[in-house]
């Protein structure tokens, strides 16, 4: 066995985090060993997908985030033996086992625990915190006989459970510490309107309220003591109150850290040769200097990519700027019903040149922006969040607005379109490398062989590392030619500019919708949260519709709900009413991932198969089958809703007034088609005539 150490990047954790930043590794350098460390062997669930499956909507199956065989695909070592404690000037991890294991990077993605109350009888039975799929299973096995069940927290984990408890009829009691919810991120304008929400949903709304002391009856809780000296009944203690970082293996260690480990822009952690992401890090507001765990899921997928790729030695700091920034984030979600996203700075911090733009009050709807010095720092939408990632695309780029603040909010401005004639780049969504990539390699290991030490017990890079009890996976010789799939967003939609190819993967499954974290974001009104996924099975690509309201169209034609659909190569695929993309292969030499060719316009220049259009459709079956024969920027193209209203008519004229076509019913606005589930219209967002759909 050789004593020669390599290049190995060993990752404490296995969640979101380390899974992301584990597959960047593998796909930048395929020869580096690969050693995760953690107590659990499974790899991580799709955690906000947890109050879905509190609701009944999805099964225990549909949470992986991953596949069970993830470790073997990417040729990863698991050790299920967690670090208990670092040595970072011999550069080795000590295992609970008693092992040392030598890296040349670590990265630190431990997660977090939630947070628990501090008081007498928290320990009881019937006091529960969510976390993982055990917490949630164990709430469900408490609701049964909970008559008095009361949520304490303010922030979205804490919303999303009240409001999935309010639609399976439990009586819900809401105990806010402060004032406002989220305060870290609404102001009390925006925490008024959930309040308000919720109150109208029927839950009892207290603020300023602490508990005290938690009493029992045989075990279990049965009353909650305010600091008040009020008593109130509870059968089930739901607690939401935010997370800590897990620390414990750094520390003896000399990594900067408070709360949470500090990091720089490049997810460096203040000790050569170790990196942080995730939910373990605290990261610093640049303006208001306040520190703050984030503890979101799509922020630490930013990070895990941006902390792989300076492992790589891929971003330059002294060149590169990381595309991922802590402090201007996007986070789209649901606050109780009503559609938020918030990016940068969204509550005022005082300060010389601060500038608080605020649209015309609406029902139910609250946007703002705050400008400094005329560029824009922050912005929160909810209730509407039209132009959100425009915003984001503003901020990122620090783009002086000074002079058109006064029409941000104006319905006829449309603030990407300003953008583009102002040569602003797209927002930053992800990690993408800022300059030029170089291939990580052994040889550009710049971390000096160390002698091994008497009796340490410290394992080769060339040493058989244990994985699952699966077989070993042995890398394949490098192939001729590599075909890889691509979703291709229709360029010629300027809304769109930001959205890059989504490429298909064999071993992940991805997923597409709304909701913060998902791999194609869509932040669109006719999008579900969790609209679609796309996963690899028998040989091809799956697409799956995920129940989503407005349905998936392929060719224009609907996929029936939570259907699956096998895909090929230049079908149209549409998300909604909107969202419209192309299937696309791409065909390149080498085993690695190629970057794909440019993609100006390339949604005008792709065949469309056709989907077998039944019956007699006149000049819209004409149309369609002349695609097949030149490229779509030879013919007119339809967008899938209009096919389904021209469909829609045409029989309507042959059949003096027959009902629409089932699950349809037309907006009297625009004549667009709408699922028969839609409140308002997927195009013109008019209401739609109930009456219609009976």
């Amino acid at each position: 066995m050789s004593n020669q150490v390599g290049k190995r990047y060993v990752i404490i954790g296995n969640g979101i985090a380390a899974i992301t930043a584990a597959e960047v590794l593998r796909q930048e350098d395929t020869s580096a060993a690969i050693v995760m460390l953690s107590n659990d062997e499974q790899p991580v669930l799709y955690r906000p997908a947890l109050k879905d499956y509190l609701a009944g909507r999805l099964d225990e199956t549909r949470l992986p985030a991953r596949t069970e065989t993830f470790y073997q695909e990417h040729d990863i070592h698991f050790y299920a033996d967690p670090a208990v404690g670092l040595d970072t000037q011999q550069q080795y991890v000590r295992l609970k086992s008693g092992k040392k294991l030598r890296y040349s990077r670590l990265l630190l993605a431990c997660g977090a625990r939630p947070a628990r109350l501090q008081c007498q009888g928290n320990n009881l039975k019937g006091v529960v915190t969510l976390r993982n799929l055990e917490d949630y299973q164990e709430v469900m096995g408490y609701l049964p006989g909970a008559r008095h069940i009361v949520v304490c927290g303010s922030g979205t984990l804490a919303l999303e459970t009240i409001e999935t408890l309010r639609q399976q009829g439990h009586e819900v009691t809401h105990l806010v510490r402060k004032r406002t919810l989220w305060s870290e991120v609404l102001d009390e304008t925006a925490s008024d309107l959930v309040l308000q929400q919720e109150r109208r949903d029927g839950v009892q709304v207290r603020r300023e309220t602490e508990i005290a002391e938690i009493t029992g009856r045989q075990g279990r809780v049965h009353a909650l003591l305010t600091a008040s000296g009020e008593a109130l009944p509870c059968d089930l203690l739901i607690c939401a109150i935010g997370i800590e970082p897990n620390l414990d293996c750094i520390e003896r260690s000399n990594i900067a850290h408070g709360r949470g480990i500090h990091v720089n822009a490049f997810m460096r952690t203040s000790t050569p040769n170790v990196y942080a992401a995730g939910d373990i890090v605290e990261i610093q507001d640049p303006l208001t200097q306040r520190m703050r765990v984030l503890g979101q899921w799509y922020p630490a997928i930013q990070q895990a990519r941006t902390a792989a790729y300076s492992m790589l030695d891929l971003l330059d700091p002294q060149h590169d700027t990381p595309s991922f920034q802590a402090q201007t984030f996007y986070n789209a979600t649901f606050l109780y019903g009503l559609p938020f996203a918030a990016t940068g700075l969204t509550y005022p911090s005082g300060g010389q040149g601060l500038q608080e733009i605020i649209a015309d009050p609406e029902p139910r709807s609250y946007r703002k922006v705050l400008l400094k010095n005329g560029v824009p720092i922050g912005m929160l939408g909810l209730g509407n969040r039209a132009q959100a990632l425009a915003f984001k695309r503003a901020i990122d780029h620090r783009v002086q607005m000074g002079a058109i603040a006064f029409c941000l909010f104006l319905p006829d401005f449309n603030l990407n379109n300003w953008l583009d004639s102002q040569g602003v780049p797209p927002p930053l969504l992800g990690a993408n490398l800022a300059g030029k990539a170089r291939a990580a390699t052994p040889e550009q290991d710049t971390t000096p062989a160390r002698q091994q030490q008497p009796g340490a017990q410290l394992e080769s890079a060339t040493a058989s590392l244990p994985t699952t009890d699966k077989k070993p996976v042995v890398r394949q010789k490098e192939k001729p030619q590599r075909i890889d799939w691509y979703l291709v967003p229709d360029t010629n939609v300027s809304q769109w500019a930001h959205i890059q190819p989504l490429q298909l993967s064999k071993s992940e499954k991805l997923f597409v919708g709304r909701q913060p974290g998902s791999h194609l974001l869509l932040d669109m009104e006719t999008i579900s949260r969790t609209h679609a996924e796309i996963f690899f099975a028998d040989g091809r690509y799956v697409l799956r519709d995920l129940g989503s309201t407005n349905g998936i169209f392929i060719n224009g034609y609907r996929m029936p709900p939570r259907s699956v659909h096998f895909l090929q190569e230049n079908e149209e695929i549409s998300f909604g009413s909107r969202a419209r993309f192309i299937c696309l292969c791409h065909t390149h030499d080498g085993p690695d991932t190629a970057p794909l060719a440019p993609l100006k316009g390339i949604s005008e220049k792709l065949p469309i198969p056709l989907m077998g259009m039944e019956g007699n459709t006149g000049g819209l079956m004409r149309r369609f089958a002349t695609a097949t024969a030149g490229s779509v920027g030879k013919t007119e193209k339809i967008p899938a809703l209009q096919v389904l209203t021209e469909l829609v008519a045409y029989k309507e004229a042959a059949h003096q007034r027959s009902t629409p076509l089932p699950g349809l019913v037309i907006c009297r606005c625009c004549g667009i088609a709408n699922t028969q589930k839609a409140r308002f219209c997927a195009s013109c967002s008019a209401p739609l005539d109930i009456e219609s759909k009976e």
